[in-house]
């Protein structure tokens, strides 16, 4: 991996670097919007980054903070919604906070709201009442944030997609399958 794509590698080793709980991302797809992703994270200047870096799995977090560990158990929350979900650029925004600033797209998607209330049926833990959909492109130094922000080639740009990524939570282990 090259040192300038993370720092999240520089500090943590693999078996530091894993996650409490389990999560379910809906993963972007289209070959031509991942090229522009990466273009769009690739523009952040590494002297910006927050410790996590920049975010080159493009995905939008339906949600994190679910107890469970079974597959199965999580798919079948998501069986009866209609895929492929459909969603929308609506131009870059932060999460400010004070240890680091969180550099995003926001994203509209009904299919998303509702996957995430469906999702929020199963144990879970957060600590955001509202679901904000939103793609992260990087981490940030606190406070650096608004200097990035800027339109890009992906605001308003519409698409869809059915494959979704489980990350399971303590082992870190992923599912990727197509719903649908």
């Amino acid at each position: 991996m090259n040192k300038f794509n993370t720092k999240v590698s520089e500090l943590l080793s693999e078996e530091e670097y894993k996650y409490e709980y389990s999560c379910v991302m809906c993963d972007l797809t289209d070959p031509l919007l991942l090229n522009k992703m990466k273009h769009i994270v690739d523009s952040v200047p590494y002297e910006a980054l927050a410790d996590y870096g920049r975010e080159y799995e493009s995905h939008i977090t339906a949600l994190y903070g679910i107890h469970t560990n079974n597959v199965d158990v999580i798919k079948g929350k998501m069986s009866d919604t209609k895929t492929p979900f459909k969603f929308k650029f609506k131009g870059l925004s932060l999460f400010e906070n004070e240890d680091f600033d969180v550099l995003k797209f926001d994203i509209e998607s009904e299919d998303l709201i509702n996957l995430n209330k469906k999702l929020r049926e199963l144990d879970y833990t957060s600590s955001y009442k509202d679901y904000k959909p939103h793609l992260t492109v990087a981490y940030v130094k606190s406070g650096m944030g608004k200097q990035l922000l800027h339109e890009t080639i992906l605001d308003g740009v519409e698409t869809k997609s059915s494959r979704f990524t489980i990350s399971l939570g303590k082992t870190n282990d992923k599912v990727v399958f197509n719903n649908g």
